[in-house]
């Protein structure tokens, strides 16, 4: 039973996303949820290797964290329903927008302090990713409802 348990979960989540608008939404949630991810994960690394100043590690995760934060209630929404309606397009939009502005925050910060170029590029390119699956997230949100 335990291992027909995810298929049953993943069957739901796919007809509870009837919806095309949801299912975009959903999907870049979940990819930019990955992106930060990664970013978190490199920058820590990066820390602990001593190639980032601490001050600039803690501002990224900041900004991360304020992203996910965000993203995960915008995740929720999309959770309880089917199609996304005017109602849940205007709880969602400024969730995504601020989750949004988080990330466009983190990508303006002087990352000359990452020492090794490899790292920097990592970052800089998580964080453009995220900012792309957001700005997709957010323009589906306006472009309905």
């Amino acid at each position: 039973m335990k291992r027909f348990l995810p298929i049953v979960a993943f069957l739901t989540l796919m007809i509870a996303c009837t919806d095309e608008d949801l299912a975009t939404v959903s999907k870049s949630l979940l990819a930019t949820a990955k992106s930060i991810g990664i970013v978190q994960t490199t920058v820590i690394q990066a820390e602990k290797q001593g190639t980032i100043s601490e001050d600039t590690c803690r501002a990224i995760l900041e900004g991360c964290v304020k992203a996910n934060q965000a993203g995960l209630q915008a995740v929720e929404i999309t959770r309880t329903i089917s199609k996304l309606d005017s109602v849940s397009r205007g709880q969602m939009k400024p969730l995504v927008q601020a989750a949004l502005s988080s990330i466009q925050a983190n990508l303006v910060l002087d990352l000359a302090s990452v020492k090794n170029e490899q790292t920097r590029l990592a970052i800089t390119s998580g964080l453009t990713t995220a900012q792309t699956l957001l700005t997709v997230a957010l323009t589906t949100l306006q472009s309905g409802g």
